[in-house]
């Protein structure tokens, strides 16, 4: 028996107002389980959160636990898990959210004598409020659905960031300053400069870090900001409000709100009932419009035709995706939504990627890859593809790189330039500077002269410079750890810019303190590198001890811990 329940409510402050939970409560899918056996009620949450409930909570509750666990999971609430590699680990170690009737259930000791999952936390029938989601006092099932995704999914799959032991994780060091100090259990009494004192001595370290990143999350949602409940919690957690957590914990709000982090942003409201807003995908050739703007605007440089010479679609790049002339004449297939241009529609490119998925590749002499290379990008995996050429594509940790001549640079690869023993110079042959003689600088009345330096060390300097710019496409913003890592004095920082923009870089001491403007500028589209020689702004030399480098750009923030030993 499978049933799916629409639910209705009254909330606060309007004069109707619908909850909508498209989640379905079925028959329990492991009845014979020594455990799981006697929760009669079962919600699958996207996979990888599996809700039972026992029969006396009523199924309104149930789907409310639920919906609150799928809109945490899927926070944009497109019908897909934000993080996919917490999607994983969820499913694969089989998540349950239980749900007892009461503290005083009888079935409790024996539902965990005989558990083999993983269950974060749990709740029970009387501190489920559908009428008000996650409010503090009233509502206790975002606290537990998220100590459930925390402890079964962040904790296991990024430590480093999420470890509860101390000295394990940015949480934990940044725990340790909210705390005013590191307490392996509960002080008498905090230092008076701690915004977070934990009050319940049966809650070891571990614990207490649990609780410190659900306190972080829920402010960061606004969850806790009325009056009453910032009055209420300010024994344990004092910053209530997005603007005080921001201001009074850098470190933990660069984590929340860290885009690369994938932590959920939205308060959950109890509704979840995912339309399908995924873009849409349309694939085939990428040309140029030659100058010639369809829409008469600026929003149709491009075109897409399929493999006949069809029409499909104009193409504009309104999000600001640098090299995309790299994809001219390459089957494609692009995401994005049709937008209403000065004079006609065009697809507003979100991503495009390499496709091979056209309908008639051609036929090579040789497989693409087996006679290329790409020398100066190690490890980098070569892909063959036939649509509409014999290409060999490169990626580097999934990301497609360019592995043709450096930019600025021409390959002269397969260019003969005579039998003579004159020195023409040094040129980019088979992707290595090499000495070429020859004739004339001219082949077939193509002038080459361009191509040469007039030394190994031109040649070589100009084709590093170039490859550490340009040769990888810059799709999205991100820094790179520092090297070397532990550091003394000196260490480097390599980061990328996928437009140009406003870029800010700075260093901060563990209290939070920034020490150090590294970069305050705009800046152009592509690869950067900046050092830090262990100086702050007065040129003071810092002491041995862990520092952060934190980039901001364009709403983009990431934060990257190094060591500095002396």
């Amino acid at each position: 028996m499978k049933y799916v329940i629409i639910i209705l409510l009254l909330f606060e402050g309007f004069t109707f107002g619908q909850n909508e939970v498209c989640l379905s409560i079925e028959e329990n899918p492991q009845p014979n389980d020594p455990a799981l056996g006697l929760l009669n009620k079962y919600v699958n949450v996207l996979d990888c959160i599996h809700v039972y409930a026992a029969s006396s909570v009523s199924d309104e509750k149930v789907l409310h636990v639920a919906s609150i666990a799928a809109e945490l999971l899927d926070n944009d609430e497109d019908g897909v898990v934000d993080d996919q590699n917490i999607f994983n680990e969820l499913n694969t170690t089989y998540t349950v959210m239980p749900v007892f009737n009461s503290e005083n259930s009888n079935i409790i000791d024996q539902f965990f004598d005989n558990f083999n999952y993983c269950a974060g936390a749990i709740l029970f029938r009387q501190e489920i409020d559908p009428s008000q989601p996650g409010h503090w006092g009233d509502d206790a099932t975002v606290e537990e659905v998220l100590h459930t995704i925390n402890a079964c999914g962040h904790v296991e799959v990024y430590p480093q960031l999420y470890g509860l032991e101390p000295n394990s994780s940015y949480l934990s060091q940044a725990m340790d300053v909210a705390r005013g100090g590191q307490f392996i259990t509960m002080p008498s009494s905090y230092p008076d400069e701690a915004w977070y004192h934990y009050d319940d001595w049966t809650c070891d370290y571990e614990c207490m870090a649990m609780e410190y990143l659900y306190w972080c999350i829920v402010t960061n949602m606004d969850l806790l900001s009325d009056d009453q409940t910032c009055q209420g919690i300010a024994n344990e957690w004092e910053p209530c409000t997005p603007q005080l957590f921001q201001e009074t914990d850098i470190l933990m709000h660069e984590l929340v709100t860290d885009i690369q982090n994938i932590l959920p942003q939205n308060a959950p409201d109890g509704n979840y009932c995912p339309q399908n807003t995924t873009d849409e995908v349309v694939m085939g050739y990428l040309r140029i419009s030659e100058g010639v703007s369809f829409c008469m605007d600026d929003c149709s440089d491009y075109y897409l035709e399929d493999e006949y010479g069809n029409f499909i679609s104009n193409i504009s790049n309104l999000n600001g995706i640098q090299n995309f002339d790299y994809f001219i004449n390459r089957f494609v297939e692009i995401e994005g939504e049709t937008v209403q241009c000065i004079e006609c529609e065009a697809f507003n490119t979100t991503s495009i990627n390499i496709s091979d998925n056209c309908e008639n590749p051609v036929s090579c002499f040789a497989e693409p890859c087996s006679i290329s290379a790409c020398a100066y990008v190690e490890n980098a995996t070569c892909v063959s593809n036939y649509c509409g050429g014999c290409y060999s594509d490169y990626y580097d940790n999934n990301e497609l790189i360019i592995c043709g001549a450096p930019n600025g640079m021409i390959d002269l690869s397969g260019v003969d330039f005579g039998l003579c023993d004159m020195a023409l110079g040094v040129g980019w042959v088979n992707n290595s500077c090499q000495y070429i003689s020859g004739c004339d600088w001219i082949v077939d009345g193509v002038d080459y002269s361009d191509a040469f330096f007039s030394s190994m060390d031109e040649c070589i300097s100009a084709s590093t410079l170039s490859l550490e710019s340009g040769n990888v496409l810059v799709n999205k913003f991100s820094v790179q750890q520092n090297y070397p890592n532990p550091f003394n004095p000196i260490t480097k920082m390599n980061y990328n810019l996928p437009m140009r923009s406003k870029v800010n870089i700075s260093i901060y001491n563990v209290l939070g303190q920034e020490i150090k403007t590294l970069v305050n500028e705009v800046q152009e589209y592509g690869y950067h590198s900046i050092s830090w020689n262990g100086k702050d702004n007065f040129g003071r030399d810092m002491a041995s001890g862990v520092y952060f480098t934190r980039m901001a750009s364009k709403g983009f923030t990431q934060t990257k811990k190094m060591l500095l030993v002396k």
